[in-house]
């Protein structure tokens, strides 16, 4: 099992908190297919966005170059518990809490461990380690409107937007349109996602 599998990563940009997240998996999960996943938080009052994407992309850089990588990401959230809970598939929830939309969107991610060999989605800025970036060539990538491409052995990071944005709000989905419908094939398919699916807020 490789040292990263899955690692995603989330800022919060209403409630003052950054996050990068990578989730590792239980020994347990692992013998099930699941890949280990590390995550980290940061809160964006003491972590600037520009210091955090830097440290992003570094542990992305890293990533690809030191492990046999599956895929990984950064965005924004609008709390740390939204930005934890997308990164870990963790839920949470107060007593007497209104159900938070986003918290049950997330929880329609698929389980499948057939889905650990998928891309989650398309962040704003999107790791594809070596068995999803030999779907795809950065040509590709930059034809759907990913902003930047750098490669990193075998690995491709992208950006697909200028500034880290929360991934289900309605501006973000339409930029991304493009990207979303190049990697459907071989992405989780949430069906917030569906690129040909109309009247998202």
């Amino acid at each position: 099992m490789a040292g990263i599998d899955l690692s995603t990563a989330a800022v919060s940009d209403e409630a003052g908190a950054q996050e990068i997240s990578h989730r590792r998996g239980h020994l347990e999960a692992e013998a099930c297919g699941e890949p280990p996943n590390v995550w980290l938080a940061a809160e964006a009052t003491r972590w600037p966005e520009d210091r955090f994407v830097a440290v992003a992309r570094s542990w992305f850089q890293i990533a690809a170059a030191q492990c046999e990588v599956l895929s990984g990401g950064v965005s924004a959230a609008a709390n740390m518990r939204n930005a934890k809970v997308e990164a870990s598939l963790e839920y949470e929830s107060f007593e007497g809490e209104a159900p938070d939309p986003t918290n049950e969107l997330i929880r329609k991610e698929p389980f499948s461990i057939y889905a650990w060999e998928k891309l989650r989605r398309v962040y704003p800025i999107t790791l594809l380690g070596p068995k999803l970036a030999a779907r795809t060539t950065a040509d590709q990538l930059r034809a759907a409107g990913a902003l930047a491409v750098t490669s990193v052995g075998s690995s491709l990071i992208f950006d697909a937007t200028e500034r880290l944005v929360e991934v289900r709000n309605r501006p973000y989905l339409d930029v991304t349109k493009k990207l979303r419908e190049l990697v459907w094939p071989w992405s989780f398919q949430h069906p917030h996602d569906d690129p040909k699916r109309r009247g998202r807020g």
